[in-house]
């Protein structure tokens, strides 16, 4: 048992360096089948339509170029991979041809050992390991893979959230683009076009701190006008971006602000590891009206646990807007 987890923290260390989810699921899967002597084993991500694909091969599914040949696609509950996501906890099959979940996929084998790759209470993807033998996969080797599946899925989770924000800000950065195309030719940029904010408007550089605290005061009273209008977020350049000949105006500015906000909460929904947090920001705030003890009842959560996970999306909220101001500051300047 101390040697498989070994080989656990060795996989783990290995994946350590890679920047990419592509990266990080072919070198676990190469390692796996290293590892356990498989001559498959794929892993499966989540996506937007929750369902599994394959992603990742260390077998001969993969092309030359390491693309899955053919690449499977399961529902959650679906096969033996589906019902491990499905119940998030592994599945070891020691006779598939007995279980009524197996699905062939390149070939039929006898073993199979599905581990989903959970992180606080989300599913973003599936270890599937099969063997041609009879019983191959030992409970020793079922402790091993849920090790590195807790060690690894934070990973990927991380990666993941940090490409969906790149996603996001850069769809907020066309949509300033577009507001712009009015005035300018279809040639000139963002960068051409920020500094037309003008030298007689009040800019405000707030601390990343600030920002934070600021974006949290415009959720708490997201439908009062009057209120938000004294924000400091009033003042920044995601409320303050205009075309050279427009008005402005307060109004406008609070407008371009909750664009903003209203649109990132709305891409939270991409990503399986914020999808969750897209829904009680909605609710919450946008929509308003019920309660927090109301709403942790709605989300069946408990009170604590629906706190914890509503700041968190504040959290993550007030940073991808926050990186989306200093991306205009830098075009600005």
């Amino acid at each position: 048992m101390t040697a498989l987890l070994q080989k656990a923290l060795d996989i783990n260390t290995q994946l350590s360096g890679l920047q990419s989810v592509d990266q990080v699921c072919m070198a676990l899967a190469s390692s796996l089948q290293e590892t356990l002597s498989l001559p498959d084993n794929v892993i499966y991500l989540r996506t937007r339509k929750d369902t599994f694909v394959q992603v990742a091969a260390g077998s001969n599914k993969c092309s030359e170029q390491g693309q899955i040949i053919a690449p499977l696609s399961l529902s959650s509950g679906q096969g033996v991979v589906g019902m491990a996501a499905q119940n998030k906890s592994s599945i070891r099959v020691e006779d598939t041809r007995e279980n009524e979940h197996y699905i062939v996929d390149d070939q039929c084998r006898l073993s199979e050992l599905a581990v989903p790759l959970v992180y606080d209470g989300e599913v973003y993807g599936v270890i599937d390991s099969e063997h041609p033998e009879l019983a191959y996969f030992s409970e020793e080797d079922e402790v091993m893979l849920n090790a590195i599946a807790a060690m690894v899925t934070p990973k990927i989770a991380h990666l993941m959230a940090k490409s969906s924000l790149k996603r996001a800000v850069s769809a907020l950065n066309e949509q300033l683009i577009d507001s712009f195309e009015p005035q300018f030719s279809d040639t000139r940029r963002l960068d051409s076009a920020l500094p037309l904010l003008g030298s007689n408007q009040q800019l405000s550089e707030l601390s990343q701190k600030e920002f934070c605290d600021a974006t949290n005061h415009l959720l708490k009273h997201y439908n009062d006008s009057q209120e938000l209008i004294s924000s400091p977020l009033m003042k920044c350049l995601i409320a303050r971006h205009q075309i050279e000949g427009s008005s402005s105006s307060e109004s406008q500015h609070l407008k371009n602000l909750k664009l903003h906000v209203s649109h990132l909460i709305r891409s939270f929904r991409e990503n399986p590891a914020t999808q969750l947090w897209s829904r009680i920001l909605e609710r919450s705030y946008i929509q308003a009206g019920a309660d927090q003890h109301t709403l942790s009842e709605q989300f069946n959560m408990g009170y604590s646990t629906f706190r914890r996970h509503l700041a968190k999306a504040r959290s993550h909220l007030a940073l991808e807007l926050w990186a989306l101001e200093e991306t205009l500051r830098h075009h600005r300047n």
